[in-house]
């Protein structure tokens, strides 16, 4: 590798000050099938009788029966803030996968890559991820939200740190017009459902998303969260790739083409950047809409020939959107892996999936992590034993 390709990777990286303390070699400025609950069907079928039959008292539901009875409710603001959540029992799904499962005054939070995220009960949270995280909140009194909406909010409480959680619960007729300060005004949504807006870990400050679209959740059974969002159905036919350019042997055969039509958004953590991981988590990455840097474990000092000992850290290999790939030198925190100022670990790409952020793609597959520059072209399969870079001048 030349020593510009390094010096492109420089250019992509930035020092991420609030995550961690500055290093010589700045790593990148780095800001993841919805199942629905039939409803069930009766066996009898209801026929008119000619003559009217005396009423009868009603049934008595068996106790199993009546776990499998679904009955809808909307919210009550007062209860719900004062942290009886009954009126909005049930599970909670996003279009991305997100979930919360609430059963009177508890909720349980995951992620949508099904990692567990957070408990609560009344008004007290406790992290999954960071047991030992202090953090303090509650119901937020916000005079821009909507009648009967209620808002929660819990931060993490460190010295400048900058992180928290957000609920927002909206009864159906409402608007989900947000909370001042917010970077998108309202957020569109079906009105005719109550709604449930949850921002785990990003719900403040510079980590706080652009769009909110991807976090809304409605009650399993309703339906999208969406009205122009349609859910895949199963059965739905793989992407044909038989017109992708295949640039390198085991990676994503679209590699170094346009983005693939089943790639799906990587959820972003802060302002404009995301991290990942590969499903063994033995490669990780920092994502921006400048580039992309990745770390592969396993990788030695030596397969980067300008590697600085002196310096310490990791060998990295990078892509900006000036050129082909490069390897450098990443010396601060690795945020994917999480607990970095209550940063989320990275998000979990599941084998045999492709995903995108801004200009960048990156598919997951068993043979290491493909990902590419859909403007320019150039991009790498990574894996344990090194890199096969490829694009228009390879």
């Amino acid at each position: 590798m030349k020593h510009s390709s390094i010096t492109a990777l420089a250019v992509l990286s930035v020092c991420a000050a609030a995550l961690s303390a500055c290093s010589k070699v700045e790593a990148p400025v780095v800001s993841s099938p919805e199942p629905t609950v039939s409803a069930g069907k009766t066996t009898e079928k209801e026929t008119a009788p000619k003559v009217p039959a005396p009423t009868a008292a009603p049934a008595v539901a068996t106790p199993e029966q009546q776990k499998k009875i679904i009955i809808p409710q909307h919210f009550n603001a007062n209860g719900i803030a004062m942290g009886d959540y009954s009126s909005a029992a049930g599970t909670w799904k996003s279009t991305d996968g997100g979930k919360l499962e609430i059963n009177g005054d508890k909720i349980l939070w995951t992620y949508p890559d099904g990692r567990k995220f957070a408990q609560i009960t009344k008004h007290d949270f406790k992290s999954i991820m960071d047991p030992d995280g202090d953090y303090r909140g509650g119901p937020v009194d916000d005079g821009d939200l909507p009648k009967g909406s209620v808002l929660f909010q819990w931060v993490f409480d460190k010295q400048y740190g900058a992180h928290g959680s957000v609920l927002i619960f909206y009864p159906a007729g409402v608007p989900m017009k947000l909370p001042a300060g917010f970077a998108q005004g309202t957020v569109a949504s079906d009105q005719s459902k109550d709604r449930i807006l949850a921002l785990p870990g990003n719900g403040v400050g510079r980590l706080m998303p652009e769009k909110f679209e991807s976090y809304v959740m409605v009650r399993s059974g309703q339906g999208s969260t969406n009205g122009d969002s349609q859910a895949q159905k199963p059965g739905d036919e793989k992407p044909d790739y038989s017109d992708c350019p295949r640039y390198v042997k085991g990676g994503h055969p679209c590699a170094g083409g346009p983005r693939p039509k089943d790639a799906k958004p990587i959820e972003t953590v802060g302002r404009g950047y995301a991290t990942l991981r590969s499903p063994s988590k033995n490669i990780g990455c920092e994502i921006n809409y400048r580039g992309i840097l990745c770390v592969v474990g396993g990788w030695k000092p030596k397969m980067d020939p300008n590697y600085n000992p002196h310096m310490g850290g990791v060998v990295a290999i990078g892509l900006s959107d000036q050129g082909p790939v490069g390897l450098g030198q990443k010396t601060d925190a690795p945020t994917w892996k999480g607990g970095v100022e209550g940063i989320p670990a990275g998000q979990i790409l599941p084998y045999g999936t492709v995903w995108y952020y801004g200009d960048y793609v990156v598919a997951s597959e068993k043979t290491g992590i493909t990902f590419w520059n859909v403007k320019t072209g150039f991009g790498a399969l990574i894996d344990r034993q090194g890199y096969s870079p490829f694009g228009p001048s390879h």
